[in-house]
């Protein structure tokens, strides 16, 4: 009995990640700052060397970068309208999954251990060192990703948190 409950629940985690990762995320900003007038941004001074040789924190910053650009801000180190600044986390967690034990005819759940991996991407006003926007993505990773499928993961949370950005209005 205990196999089949073993399967079952291997078949439900099967099932809950052959789906794909999933991505959330939320935003919050000033709204009383004026995001119209933001044309050049740099990054913020947060990089050190161990960041300059993480690879997941290169391709966050490639990501920023191209999302920005592609939306017509240019980078400009000397006289920057905007910083951005990012902040990388991950949380070891546990969920409970319902399944069903077809065989037997009843419920059980079983306990599903995963990392949820966070990117935040923080856009500060350099003249009073403020942040005014705030994006952040979790997602769940599959640890049996390629790094092809790592890096395609990591550049489609970074579109999803800058999607709305700048904010209308």
């Amino acid at each position: 009995m205990m196999r089949k409950t073993i399967v079952f629940a291997s078949l439900a985690l099967i099932i809950c990640t052959a789906c794909g990762p999933t991505i959330s995320v939320s935003t919050d900003w000033d709204q009383s700052f004026a995001f119209s007038d933001l044309n050049t941004y740099a990054w913020a001074l947060q990089t050190t060397e161990a960041d300059a040789s993480d690879p997941t924190a290169v391709r966050v910053q490639r990501g920023t970068d191209r999302v920005l650009q592609g939306r017509g801000f240019r980078l400009d180190e000397s006289e920057p309208s905007f910083l951005v600044a990012y902040k990388l986390g991950a949380e070891d967690r546990q969920r409970f999954v319902p399944y069903n034990q077809a065989l037997l005819g009843a419920r059980s759940t079983a306990r599903v251990e995963y990392t949820a991996n966070t990117i935040v991407i923080d856009v500060i006003d350099p003249e009073i060192n403020e942040v005014v926007w705030r994006g952040s993505g979790e997602t769940t990773p599959n640890s049996n990703a390629t790094v092809e499928q790592n890096s395609d993961l990591i550049r489609r949370v970074v579109e999803k948190i800058l999607k709305d950005f700048p904010p209308d209005g």
